[in-house]
């Protein structure tokens, strides 16, 4: 009987080691991967990123792991190819909230320093608070050896008081050199601190992690490529703009500025620059019927012919300059260009710079400048502008005839004539002028003065006649002649009663726009010479009304 029993637990105790081992046989693989990021596709906002994994499938169902993914991506944009014809039947992504990416070495290094510097600080607050005690004690000693009721002879009075400065001096001179030490020691605490927080927050680094299930049809090393759009970098281009004389091209040297806090570092990644602007929202908009009603008029505010003219000079002024850092450039040969390494595509809807050079960009948010191409402007037109009333200086300005041609974008620029920089203008290729205008600076040898030489005013009957007259004169002080253009504006009339005339006695101007109320004249002026300009007009009211002059 128990041999029996013996030989039935054998027989279960087998049959229990095949389940398992048929259930160890079923699970799937569970496998991991690292994913390195190899390709970036920057957008003016946002950007495609690609990164690549290598991981070690068996045949059959195996349940994968990538990590190092960006935790800021949009999840409807996520794709994923396989090599060796693997499928994925599922996946899903998350991120991983307890997996510490930082550097603990690097940080306790600097906390240890950190923890140093604080105990010497503290010392030395005591060495100060010591100091400070015996000063105090000194003087007590010196006020009731000298205010006792015990006489003291001159002599003794002399001694004490050589020995309470002899004291006191060394005191004073220790408690500057403690309060210097102080300082040094707050200003190293200080920037420990700004580094430990820096780099925790560069090398705190959560892990967008990718869960899939893979089926493979052999065993073997397998490529995983993750793409996918993220809105946390973007590039903004700018140029340099380098104008070396009035009968030279105008260099335009165009560079990107590139951030990106996807999380992530981008090491010697393949960087293309677009154009474009991928949108969430990608819809031709759709008219509705547009239907009239009675409206009740509401009063009408219309600004002054002053108040116009400086929201139009908000503009021009914009261009003045502003100074910037400049970045220098590094090739990877000596013996070429960037632009070498630029292939410039353009795409139905972008134009893409394709830079055939590993670029490393950090995922801090800190910006990287990069060269990408330089265009020539050959047929330009050079004049000299000003606006008296808003800003007596005399501008040299450029015009790009046929900046179409050059495919230029609207960017900040950096403005160098000459050998000298001049700071920043405002390079805008979307307006719907045939030139592109560009100011070039301030030209002190051209000096303008406007002043008001006449206002009269006279009433007859109900109205009231009101005659304004400004002269403009301006002298030409360099060794050339120069052709110069000044814009000055006259009131424009909203209301039927107001009636403004132009008077015969202003000079004969080049151009009139009556919309805008603005007179140009086009002056040629000799070497040393001046000439003046009057503008003079009439302006016609009810007596009892105010009008904004």
């Amino acid at each position: 009987m128990k041999k029996q029993l013996f030989l039935v637990s054998l027989s279960l105790l087998g049959l229990v080691m095949v389940t398992n081992a048929q259930g160890t046989a079923s699970k799937s693989n569970i496998v991991k991967g690292e994913a390195k990021a190899e390709k970036a596709v920057v957008f003016l906002n946002g950007a495609e990123l690609t990164q690549k994994a290598s991981i070690n499938l068996q045949k059959g169902e195996n349940e994968v792991r990538i990590e190092g993914l960006s935790t800021q991506l949009d999840q409807s944009s996520l794709k994923v190819k396989l090599a060796n014809g693997a499928v994925v039947s599922r996946f899903e992504y998350s991120t991983d909230y307890l997996t510490n990416n930082s550097n603990p070495a690097a940080q306790k290094s600097l906390q240890d320093s950190l923890d140093i510097y604080k105990n010497q600080l503290s010392t030395v607050k005591q060495q100060l608070e010591t100091n400070q005690q015996m000063q105090e004690l000194l003087k007590k000693g010196i006020d009731n050896s000298m205010s006792g009721d015990k006489q003291i002879s001159s002599e003794q009075i002399e001694k004490n008081l050589a020995y309470f400065q002899q004291r006191e001096g060394k005191l004073l001179t220790e408690q500057n050199e403690l309060q210097t030490k102080e300082k040094k020691l707050n200003e190293r605490i200080s920037n420990l601190q700004s580094q430990i927080r820096q780099d925790g927050t560069k090398n705190s680094k959560r892990s967008g992690v990718l869960s899939m299930t893979v089926l493979a049809a052999r065993a073997g090393a397998t490529e995983v490529q993750i793409s996918y759009f993220t809105t946390k970098a973007k590039w903004e281009p700018m140029y340099d703009v380098v104008v070396a004389g009035k009968d030279k091209p105008i260099d335009l040297n165009l560079k990107a500025k590139v951030r990106q806090t996807t999380g992530i570092d981008w090491n010697s990644v393949r960087l293309t620059l677009s154009t474009g602007t991928p949108s969430r929202n990608n819809q031709v908009p759709q008219l509705s019927t547009w239907f009239l009603s009675r409206q009740y008029e509401q009063p009408r505010y219309v600004a002054s012919a002053n108040y116009a003219a400086r929201a139009s000079a908000k503009v021009a002024m914009a261009e003045k300059p502003m100074m910037d850092m400049m970045v220098e450039e590094s090739t990877a040969e000596a013996n070429k260009s960037m632009g070498d390494y630029i292939a410039v595509q353009e795409q139905a809807l972008s134009v893409e710079y394709a830079i055939d050079l590993p670029y490393s960009i950090l995922g801090n948010g800190k910006e990287q400048t990069i060269s990408l191409v330089n265009k020539q402007a050959t047929d330009v037109t050079y004049k000299y502008m000003s606006v008296p009333k808003l800003d007596r200086a005399v501008y040299l300005t450029a015009a790009i005839n046929n900046y179409n041609d050059l495919s230029l974008l609207s960017a900040q620029a950096n403005l160098t004539v000459g050998d000298t920089y001049y700071g920043q203008t405002w390079l805008n290729s979307t307006n719907t002028d045939d030139k592109l205008q560009l100011t070039l600076g301030e030209d002190a040898a051209l000096n303008i003065k406007r002043e008001k030489i006449a206002d009269k005013s006279k009433t007859s009957g109900k109205d009231t006649q009101r005659t304004l007259t400004y002269r403009l004169t301006i002298r030409n002080n360099k060794r050339e002649a120069v052709m110069v253009s000044l814009q000055e504006p006259y009131p424009v009339s909203t209301a039927k009663d107001i009636v403004v005339e132009l008077s015969d006695k202003s000079s004969q101007w080049t151009e009139n726009n009556t919309e805008k109320g603005i007179l140009k004249y086009e002056i040629e002026l000799g070497a040393g010479e001046s000439k003046e300009i009057d503008v003079c007009y009439t302006i016609k009211y009810p007596k009892d009304w105010k009008i904004n002059l």
